[in-house]
């Protein structure tokens, strides 16, 4: 003779409940570590770009100050207009012994 007993059809219904919404945490934990490797991995890149992009920014400021540097050397001090590719020359200040001598005359 067998002690079973048998549950009523409510019992197992909630025992099913029970294992269904377990299998509904664990299935969400997953999801969610899942979008957390995702974020990590997609931090990962955007930090590498970024890194990329001010490495880039920082030979662009240093090509600029070598180009303002040639530019300077080859036509001096003055103002560049380079929507028409011109170039005027500042206007020469007379260094500050010169001026004193000439405003005593």
């Amino acid at each position: 003779m067998s002690n079973e007993i048998k549950l009523t059809e409510e019992e197992v219904k909630q025992i099913t409940d029970v294992r269904k919404t377990y299998f509904n945490i664990q299935t969400a934990i997953g999801q969610l570590e899942l979008t957390r490797i995702n974020l990590q991995d997609q931090e990962v890149r955007i930090n590498e770009q970024s890194k990329s992009v001010r490495e880039e920014y920082s030979k662009t400021q240093q090509g600029e100050r070598e180009l303002v540097k040639s530019l300077q050397d080859k036509y001096g001090i003055g103002t560049l207009n380079v929507e028409n590719g011109t170039f005027n020359p500042a206007p020469e200040q007379p260094a500050p012994a010169e001026k004193a001598t000439t405003e005593k005359k």
